[in-house]
């Protein structure tokens, strides 16, 4: 047992001490989704799971950037539509029935997507800054833009804006 446990702690200095490959360490784990006709992307640290809409129950009352709400795991979470909430125009037919669902300690809600690109990863090295022609609303939530033309949400504010929580 002594033994196991002496190669194990070896094992870790091993590993610990190994430089990082420059290439990877810039790289920043993200989901990709559409927007249409736009690519956005969520930190992956945020999201709780990628899961299809089979049933959401509409919620009168409730501001219009709120679709409803969901049951996830015995929970229900409220939906938003991102493309409401950012006053962006429905452009094209698109397929409302992929949800992001993203959350921080307790606080967890869902985002609506065209579609799901998956996994991505993005050079944090080759991130600009959000240009200024963008609404006032999306624009305070846009951490970056990549050089793929992929907008990086801020997820941290989109978390605790004061806009998206509904206490009544």
């Amino acid at each position: 047992m002594k033994n196991e446990i002496a190669i194990m702690k070896q094992r870790a200095v091993r590993y610990a001490s190994r430089t990082k490959d420059p290439e990877t360490h810039n790289q920043l784990s993200v989901i990709g989704f559409h927007l249409h006709p736009e690519i956005y992307a969520i930190d992956y640290e945020y999201v709780k799971e990628v899961r299809t809409v089979i049933e959401l129950t509409s919620i009168p009352g409730t501001p219009n950037f709120i679709m409803g709400i969901v049951n996830f795991r015995g929970n229900m979470l409220s939906v938003v539509n991102l493309k409401t909430f950012f006053g962006l125009k429905e452009k094209g037919l698109t397929e409302f029935n992929k949800l992001i669902i993203i959350g921080k300690g307790n606080f967890e809600f869902g985002i609506m997507t065209d579609g799901i690109l998956g996994n991505l990863l993005l050079d944090q090295t080759k991130l600009n800054s959000p240009p200024l022609t963008l609404s006032e609303t999306g624009s305070a939530f846009i951490k970056a833009v990549s050089s793929e033309g992929i907008i990086l949400l801020d997820t941290e504010k989109i978390l605790n804006s004061k806009q998206l929580i509904i206490e009544q």
